[in-house]
Protein backbone atom coordinates (compact mmCIF):
# COMPACT_ATOMS: atom_id res chain seq x y z
CA UNK A 1 0.00 0.00 0.00
CA UNK A 2 1.33 3.43 -0.88
CA UNK A 3 1.70 6.03 1.82
CA UNK A 4 2.02 9.76 1.66
CA UNK A 5 5.70 10.17 2.46
CA UNK A 6 7.67 13.22 3.41
CA UNK A 7 11.26 13.51 2.20
CA UNK A 8 13.81 15.77 3.83
CA UNK A 9 17.54 16.10 3.26
CA UNK A 10 20.44 18.35 4.24
CA UNK A 11 21.42 20.95 1.64
CA UNK A 12 24.21 22.49 3.70
CA UNK A 13 27.01 20.27 2.43
CA UNK A 14 29.33 22.12 0.02
CA UNK A 15 29.51 20.52 -3.42
CA UNK A 16 26.33 18.44 -3.10
CA UNK A 17 24.07 18.34 -6.16
CA UNK A 18 20.57 17.16 -5.35
CA UNK A 19 19.20 17.74 -8.86
CA UNK A 20 19.04 13.98 -9.67
CA UNK A 21 17.17 13.31 -6.41
CA UNK A 22 14.74 16.18 -6.98
CA UNK A 23 14.11 15.02 -10.55
CA UNK A 24 13.39 11.50 -9.27
CA UNK A 25 11.01 12.73 -6.55
CA UNK A 26 9.01 14.58 -9.21
CA UNK A 27 8.52 11.34 -11.19
CA UNK A 28 7.02 9.39 -8.27
CA UNK A 29 3.57 10.98 -8.39
CA UNK A 30 1.94 14.08 -6.95
CA UNK A 31 4.40 16.08 -4.87
CA UNK A 32 4.63 19.34 -2.96
CA UNK A 33 7.82 21.28 -2.32
CA UNK A 34 7.17 22.51 1.19
CA UNK A 35 10.60 24.02 1.82
CA UNK A 36 14.00 24.11 0.09
CA UNK A 37 14.81 20.54 1.13
CA UNK A 38 11.43 19.19 2.29
CA UNK A 39 8.95 17.45 -0.01
CA UNK A 40 5.56 16.04 0.93
CA UNK A 41 2.72 13.87 -0.30
CA UNK A 42 4.79 11.52 -2.43
CA UNK A 43 2.31 8.60 -2.73
CA UNK A 44 4.67 5.64 -2.99
CA UNK A 45 5.82 2.87 -0.69
CA UNK A 46 9.01 3.26 1.29
CA UNK A 47 10.52 0.41 -0.73
CA UNK A 48 9.75 2.18 -4.03
CA UNK A 49 11.20 5.43 -2.73
CA UNK A 50 14.35 3.70 -1.51
CA UNK A 51 15.08 2.03 -4.85
CA UNK A 52 14.21 5.19 -6.78
CA UNK A 53 16.36 7.47 -4.64
CA UNK A 54 19.49 5.33 -4.25
CA UNK A 55 20.79 5.79 -7.83
CA UNK A 56 20.19 9.53 -7.54
CA UNK A 57 22.26 9.67 -4.36
CA UNK A 58 25.11 7.45 -5.54
CA UNK A 59 26.83 10.11 -7.61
Amino acid sequence: MANNLHISYDLNSPGQDYTPLIDKIKTLGPWAKIHKSFWGNVPVSVETLKWAALPALSR
